[in-house]
């Protein structure tokens, strides 16, 4: 689990219960992950989110901390693991990582299953009639709004474990004295926000779009960054 932080529509998720095998969540607290105040508690609050959902599947959320490189291969070994199912980054310094982690993997004999979860389109999948990408915004729409949208996946139903007990860190989120008065975090919260802005704000949104004291734009974006929903 990286910036994919919920259940529903999680392709690497979907795709490692559908094996049947037991399956470990893991998150990764790196140091390069190190944020403000509100970036902090908005992340420790999204993990408690998702670790109450994956109890509800009858799976533990564990956290490790480190670097991703180490972390992730060795809890692959501690726990047998014949594969690592994970959605991808599209960031410069997250590619190089993760396939340097896929490469090390492999050498052990442990296969690597990549997906696509936080966006609509894979980089390259929408290119101009010369294949190069498009350098203007409207050019770029047109041709993405013709494509077809993959259907969401729903959450598992239920997740097999391993017999073994996997231990987890704790995590202790920074005291704020105004973000949990503003703000709800975590994937349940994301879906009612995106539910309201649709049935009160969407109709209004080309004129309201502006006011900053408006309800007409979604306010989804951190939930988006923190992958508590969906970009489908």
């Amino acid at each position: 689990m990286r910036n994919d932080l919920r259940i529903t529509d999680n392709p690497a998720l979907a795709e490692a219960s559908a094996t049947k095998s037991p399956v470990v969540p893991l998150y990764v607290l790196e140091k390069s992950t190190d944020q403000g105040t509100a970036g902090q508690w908005w992340l420790h609050g999204s993990l408690a989110a998702l670790g109450r959902s994956f109890a509800r599947l009858g799976a533990p959320l564990i956290v490790r901390r480190g670097r991703a490189e180490d972390v992730l291969p060795a809890v692959a070994e501690e726990t047998g693991a014949a594969a690592v199912h994970w959605n991808r980054c599209y960031d410069a310094g997250g590619m190089a990582r993760d396939q340097t982690i896929a490469e090390r993997l492999q050498r052990s004999g442990i296969a690597v299953r990549q997906f696509k979860a936080v966006l609509l389109f894979d980089p390259g999948a929408i290119l101009s009639p010369d294949g190069t990408p498009y350098r203007r915004f409207s050019a770029f729409w047109n041709q993405a709004a013709t494509m077809a949208l993959e259907t969401p996946l729903p959450a598992p139903p239920v997740l097999c474990t391993p017999a073994q007990r996997i231990w987890s860190e704790e995590c202790t989120a920074p005291a704020t004295d105004h973000m949990g008065g503003v703000w709800a975090v975590g994937e349940d919260a994301a879906r009612k926000r995106l539910a309201r802005f649709i049935s009160t704000g969407l109709a209004g949104y080309a004129a309201g779009r502006n006011g900053p004291t408006r309800t007409n734009t979604s306010r989804l974006s951190v939930h988006l960054r923190f992958g508590e929903i969906s970009p489908r």
